[in-house]
């Protein structure tokens, strides 16, 4: 109990004391408020996240490197070990043949 009565707030005044408190619980609100705004923006960016991946997933299928449920297929692990920004074109001009025809100097040239 000593150490209450000697705490520094026993020696302000009744209404500096009521200040803040006041000041306390705008913070405690506030902090609230944030807390569940990081939320609602996590919970945006996730739902944005999820279209993104779907439109992904859309685009492989399509250039078939899955298949519809989702199994990596052939095109998919090329595209995998292939060591540039561009791997899904890259596999796409592979798998068309562009490059059957070519010399060395004319592939490396075209993928430059």
């Amino acid at each position: 109990s000593k150490r209450l009565e000697a705490h520094s707030l026993n020696e302000v005044t009744v209404a500096e004391r009521n200040e803040r408190l006041k000041a306390f619980r705008k913070k405690s609100l506030l902090q609230e408020q944030c807390k569940v705004l990081r939320r609602t923006a996590r919970s945006a960016q996730t739902m944005v996240m999820k279209d993104d991946l779907k439109r992904m997933k859309k685009v492989l299928r399509h250039l078939e490197h899955v298949d519809a449920n989702g199994v990596i297929q052939t095109k998919g692990r090329t595209a995998c070990e292939v060591n540039t920004s561009d791997e899904l074109v890259v596999v796409e001009m592979m798998f068309s043949g562009i490059f059957n025809d070519l010399n060395v100097e004319q592939s490396v040239a075209l993928l430059s």
